[in-house]
């Protein structure tokens, strides 16, 4: 008997058994087994398998269906038509067989010199940037150091090694939609089970969350599990969220970190929920009913898509021709004598009128001529079909004028004529009960198919401890299939078991090295998140490290994290997956999201909302031209704010006092000006954020501040604006400086708002500090010639100017004179009150007050004025520590101070106001004159 074959009896490895093997003429075998036995066995009973093949131990690892771990000397793998058996020789020289359905062997990618490289330079990224967290910094190279084994079979494996991806495969029958779904949500469940991974790009508004119930519904339904993961809690938790609104909460289990694990031991372990109505003893009817349903309603989605997509292309043409017909003056009285013909044919005609002088003007071929004629013949044709005999005697530019009207007339007529259509249709087809019915029937299987795993919930059920998180994973998966995490601490959730799919969200801010962690735990992934979103962030002093390592492991672009989000890395890694868009949006007004479409999405987003009337949401208001942004530095990171951006919203807010706060949200590029408009608005009901902070955030009216004097290219990024505007729902306003800005995508935005007739207006706030700025150089020198000079520094002579003509201006307030910087020791002569510093403070000789406004018959103190120049008086600098004791002094003494920031506005009715205020006070009383 030839020692390296494996001798199959009756379809079970019994080589070690057998001392020996014959075959008679007759094709009969005679066996003797070491028990000292022999049958004849017929010649279909034994298959005599050879030529194995040996199977390396050093990147292989073993286990049995109980989990337990072999250590292999050598292995051998037999194929029997497409079923395999092995034979394994242990360290102690023992030899046993297996069938394959009793082993899982595995091999590890990083047997591969390119995976293994990618791995280390993951491994080093980790070592490098902290994934930042809501409770702080998270390191993840402890957690990379613990891997030295990377299944072939799973996510990450065919990551680190693109052809090992499993894609073009059956796919599931019978699709679930219990979370109700639209025509591109329905395609993005399909696809997520044809391939190993698969992509869903999710548009604001969109439904993302929706269609990731959708998948998980299919998921467990099928008795297999799924790891959720994201970069933050919340957009995991509204996921269990809206299954525990189902009654679906008992099959979650939110692990990862040690907090939530704990809590899980403690008191997340719910008993079965009463399954007694969820038996389906009809459910393949169910599931029959559900896909003729899907069916049915694909044909209905079709048509709901074509009817959104009517409508805003009759919204754009309204607008379009209505520039048309003013910008170019044309009389819409002469399209009742024209025959109309079918728009698509209009728009041939304007195209061969568009290029006909261009062709004339270009030497060309015979061939090139012939086209020509031709195209000139169908050309005289058809404009004789519109315009009649008179055709011949216009010229070419009267007749693309008139053809350019009448498209836009035929045009309208069609889009109303087949809105109508689609209109009655939907009408008749009930889509809405339908989707109801498909979504009831689906949550119907679904609950049936988990009343079969779980037995009906009869059963007490298991409880585990913190030990077999680890030690019993798969059991705990198989009383709760689906677990949330944390990208970065997924490696934590149930570390002995390999689940059947991860589905990863918001995978735009996800970065590669915490995701590759996430794949480590999964056989096949779902990859949801959108390019045209921000992405994750990384600072500039890691930037350069991060590049330096991705330079030392030669690393191609698509793995480069230094550049990528898990993304776009893994759109471009694996080109060929199934991409998915989801196209249909819900939540924003339409004008308000077709910016966003138009200019990020390629027009691809059918919006499904509809407006509510003819006024264009949105508004800009533009500031006065000057460098109204200012920095402060404090504790080494920079704040930028602009006051002027939020004395404007002020101001918008005193015209609409009606306006309820908590529907407003303040977005902004800068931290530094969110915590400006909170500190001047004061209103716990305002929400002032990053726009990095708002993503994945909505409200009914969005108020979008740019803060920089010149759009840069941080304020300007296509991903930044893309996100400010789609959190607005029903209103957008864009506060912007007034300057000579480079043109982008600010630049677009404002000019799509006036194009759609939406208010483009001027700041109404101005201040006297304006000329301070480059661009009124001139005008400040022109301002100051001849005027009394009183200080080196301009903003005190403006602001002594304007105060003097306050004051002369104002016959009752004649009596008052204004001193420019007038001395503390000589304003306070009683020093009583004072401590030692402020006594030090108000006897120093540089000590003043920028101006005093005194009566000048009873030479008493009505106002001190301050001019607080930005660069010096801000928070935290040694000027604003004197600011300080300055005003303690005159509040101890009873004399008002009005501090004129050079960041500020409205000075002169600040100062008026003032001035006022104090004089009607009692202790001031204008005297007699």
């Amino acid at each position: 008997m030839e020692t390296s074959n494996l001798i199959l009896i009756k379809g079970e490895p019994k080589t070690q058994q057998i001392v020996s093997i014959n075959e008679d003429r007759n094709g009969v075998y005679w066996v003797r087994f070491n028990n000292g036995k022999t049958y004849h066995l017929a010649n279909h009973d034994v298959n005599i398998l050879k030529s194995p093949k040996i199977i390396s131990t050093v990147d292989c690892r073993i286990t049995n269906k109980m989990g337990a771990c072999f250590n292999p000397k050598q292995i051998w793998e037999y194929t029997h038509y497409f079923h395999r058996y092995y034979r394994i020789e242990f360290e102690s020289g023992e030899l046993k067989e297996y069938d394959e359905t009793y082993l899982n062997i595995s091999k590890s990618v990083l047997a591969d010199d390119t995976a293994r490289n990618l791995f280390n330079y993951f491994k080093d990224i980790s070592g490098v940037q902290c994934i930042m967290t809501e409770n702080g910094p998270v390191s993840l190279h402890d957690k990379y150091e613990k891997i030295d084994f990377v299944d072939e079979n799973t996510t990450l494996g065919c990551y680190l090694k693109p052809k090992l991806m499993k894609d073009k495969q059956k796919g599931y029958n019978h699709l679930l939609f219990p979370f109700y779904s639209n025509l591109s949500q329905m395609a993005a469940v399909e696809n997520a089970f044809k391939s190993q991974i698969s992509v869903v790009q999710g548009p604001p508004g969109t439904g993302k969350t929706q269609t990731i119930l959708n998948i998980v519904a299919n998921i467990v339904a099928r008795k297999q599990t799924v790891l959720i993961v994201s970069n933050n809690n919340s957009a995991v938790e509204n996921v269990k969220e809206k299954l525990d609104k189902e009654g679906l909460g008992f099959i979650v289990a939110e692990l990862g970190k040690s907090d939530n694990r704990n809590d899980f031991i403690k008191s997340g372990q719910t008993p079965y929920p009463t399954m007694s109505d969820w038996r389906d003893d009809n459910a393949k009817e169910t599931l029959n009913i559900i896909d003729s349903v899907s069916k049915k309603l694909q044909e209905i989605f079709e048509k709901q898509n074509l009817l959104a997509k009517d409508k805003q292309e009759l919204a754009a043409i309204e607008i379009e021709s209505e520039h048309f017909y003013r910008e170019n003056d044309y009389d819409s009285t002469k399209l009742e004598d024209m025959v109309a013909i079918p728009s698509n044919e209009l728009i041939k005609l304007w195209v061969l009128l568009d290029i006909k002088k261009e062709e004339e003007n270009i030497s060309q071929s015979l061939w090139q001529r012939l086209k020509m004629f031709f195209k000139n013949l169908f050309m005289k044709n058809r404009l004789k079909k519109v315009f009649g005999k008179q055709a011949n005697s216009m010229s070419d530019e009267d007749v693309l004028m008139d053809i350019k009207a009448l498209f836009y007339k035929v045009r309208k007529e069609e889009l109303k004529s087949e809105i109508d259509e689609l209109t009655e249709f939907l009408k008749d087809n009930h889509a809405g009960e339908l989707l109801k019915k498909q979504a009831s029937l689906s949550m119907r299987a679904l609950k049936a198919a988990l009343y079969i795993n779980y037995e009906g919930g009869k059963k007490e059920r298991a409880k585990f401890d913190s030990q077999d998180l680890w030690k019993k994973s798969d059991a705990v998966s198989q009383e709760y299939p689906i677990v949330l995490s944390t990208t970065f601490s997924a490696k934590s959730s149930l570390p002995g078991h390999t689940f059947d799919y991860l589905i990863m969200d918001e995978a735009s801010q996800v970065p590669v090295e915490s995701a590759v962690l996430a794949l480590s735990k999964a056989k096949k992934a779902v990859i949801v998140g959108d390019l045209k979103q921000l992405p994750n962030i990384i600072s500039k002093d890691d930037l350069p490290r991060l590049q330096e390592i991705a330079k030392t492991y030669h690393i191609d672009k698509e793995y480069d994290c230094s550049t990528n989000s898990f993304l776009s890395s893994i759109v471009d890694v694996f080109p060929n997956a199934p991409q998915t868009l989801l196209r249909e949006h819900y939540r924003c007004a339409p004008q308000i999201i077709d910016f966003c479409n138009q200019k990020f999405y390629g027009g691809e987003l059918v919006i499904m909302t509809t407006a509510n009337d003819d006024k264009l949401p949105m508004r800009v208001i533009k500031t006065v031209r000057g460098n109204h942004s200012r920095s402060v530095t404090n504790a080494e990171k920079v704040f930028v704010s602009n006051q002027r951006e939020v004395d404007e919203f002020k101001e918008l807010l005193k015209a609409n006092p009606n306006v309820p706060l908590k529907d407003v949200g303040i977005i902004t590029p800068y931290k530094g000006q969110a915590m400006l408009f909170h500190k001047e608005v004061n209103d716990n009901s305002l929400e002032a954020d990053t726009i990095h902070k708002y993503q994945g955030r909505e409200k009914n009216i969005i108020v979008m501040s740019t803060v920089a004097d010149t759009y840069n290219d941080f304020v300007d990024n296509a991903n930044l604006i893309n996100v400010a505007v789609s959190r607005a729902k029903k209103e957008f306003v864009l506060i912007t400086n007034g300057n000579d800005n480079p043109d982008g995508n600010i630049k677009d935005l404002i000019a799509y708002i006036d194009y759609n007739h939406g208010k483009v207006e001027s700041g109404k706030l101005h201040s006297i500090f304006d000329l301070l700025y480059a661009c009124y150089a001139e005008q400040r020198k022109e301002y100051l010639e001849g005027k009394r000079n009183v200080s080196e520094y301009d903003s005190e002579n403006i602001a002594y100017n304007v105060i003097s003509t306050i004051l002369k201006k104002n016959d009752d307030l004649s009596c008052l004179e204004v001193i420019p910087h007038y001395h503390l020791s000589s304003l306070i002569s009683d020093t009583s009150l004072l401590t030692e510093a402020e006594y030090k403070f108000a006897r120093a000789s540089w000590s003043h007050v920028d101006f005093l406004i005194e009566n000048r018959v009873s030479k008493k103190p009505i106002l001190v004025i301050e001019v607080d120049g930005f660069a010096y008086h801000h928070e935290g600098t040694k000027q604003e520590e004197r600011d300080q004791l300055k005003n303690s002094i005159l509040h101890k003494y009873q004399i008002p101070v009005l501090r004129l920031s050079t960041a500020g506005s409205g000075e002169v009715e600040k100062i008026e106001n003032e001035i006022r205020s104090e004089l009607v006070d009692l202790k001031h009383p204008i005297p007699n004159s």
